[in-house]
């Protein structure tokens, strides 16, 4: 999934999912859903967001630290598709889930906390569009649809911080 072989992700978390069943390790399903899920979004599928909508409910019945990973992938995907409202609002909920697992760390950007300026917090998310720019290329210097949403006066955004 992550070299960019969506379908070759499919097709082997499809049949981890298959021996995760025959052996069962519900617990590790729900990583194997989102991973799935996501891959099929890459190659267009729209099916791929009830795998990782499927992610998010099993991690949360399992009290499962995946249910992090399941949320954000559910909320990026959301966001990528325009659905912004249920995307920020699931992005909340992956921070809470931070939260609770003991992770605030791994979501707090270098000298910052979790929650105040963390890469699940961004202004944008709060509604403060005034507060962010559109911006961003992909490989080759095509701007992707929609662009990157990028905070003003994040050292990512082209002003720099300030």
């Amino acid at each position: 999934m992550l070299a960019g072989d969506n379908a070759e992700a499919i097709r082997v978390g499809t049949d981890a999912l298959a021996l995760l069943d025959d052996l069962g390790l519900d617990r590790l399903r729900p990583r194997a859903l989102s991973c799935v899920g996501t891959a099929r979004l890459g190659i267009g599928d729209l099916g791929g967001l009830g795998g990782l909508e499927r992610a998010v409910a099993e991690s949360l019945q399992l009290t499962s630290p995946d249910s992090v990973v399941a949320y954000v992938n559910l909320a990026s995907a959301l966001i990528e598709l325009g659905e912004l409202p249920r995307g920020f609002e699931l992005q909340a909920e992956g921070l809470r889930m931070t939260e609770r697992f003991g992770f605030g760390s791994y979501v707090a950007p270098r000298g910052g906390r979790a929650g105040h300026r963390g890469l699940l917090a961004w202004p944008l998310g709060r509604g403060r569009w005034g507060r962010g720019r559109v911006r961003g290329r992909l490989r080759g210097g095509h701007p992707p649809p929609g662009g990157d949403i990028v905070p003003a006066g994040s050292r990512l955004h082209p002003a720099g911080a300030g």
